[in-house]
């Protein structure tokens, strides 16, 4: 059930004192950072400002970490009205192993669903960039995505029309609490 999920997933969370299941830096992150975050965005006027607020949230855990700063635009806008937000990219000391499509997918899938939570309707993505080349099984990734796919590309990330950065953040620090009391699942 959603609920025995839920308590699966904060207990692996629990157990390895890593919110992002050591699946992307040598450095854990600490129980609560999502939720800090959530906070950080939550009075942003919209999507957009959230996304940039975000990326400033992620520099400044990593000056308390000690890490070095990422040198990271999280949005790119283009001629066809379309926007690319892309995933920081850690530094090749940083990774533990190479990051796998798998979790690379699922921070996009879950980033692309707190983005429409936010707005309070679906961020429809018109395209999904790996850094990775393309997998033999490629239907998974397609099932999930249901927009064309691009490999060996130099950002993760994906694109939507450029009118969603606009799209109001429609929660309140009471909705958030709400969210996160199941946001695993």
């Amino acid at each position: 059930t959603a609920t025995e999920y839920n308590r699966l997933y904060k207990g692996i969370i629990w157990l390895l004192q890593d919110e992002c299941f050591g699946l992307h830096l040598k450095t854990k992150v600490p129980s609560g950072t999502f939720r800090m975050m959530c906070l950080c965005i939550i009075h942003c006027k919209n999507l957009g400002a959230a996304i940039e607020r975000v990326d400033e949230f992620s520099q400044f855990c990593r000056n308390l970490l000690g890490l070095s700063p990422l040198q990271h635009t999280p949005l790119t806008l283009f001629n066809d009205g379309t926007v690319l937000n892309t995933l920081p990219k850690a530094n090749d000391d940083e990774l533990q192993n190479n990051q796998s499509i798998v979790a690379v997918a699922a921070s996009l899938h879950m980033w692309r669903r707190f983005c429409s939570w936010l707005i309070g309707k679906s961020l429809d993505i018109k395209e999904v960039h790996f850094q990775a080349s393309e997998p033999d099984k490629l239907n998974i990734l397609q099932d999930v995505f249901r927009c064309p796919i691009k490999f060996e590309q130099e950002h993760n990330g994906f694109c939507f029309e450029q009118h969603f950065l606009e799209a109001p953040i429609i929660h309140n620090e009471d909705s958030l609490n709400e969210f996160l009391k199941s946001a695993p699942y």
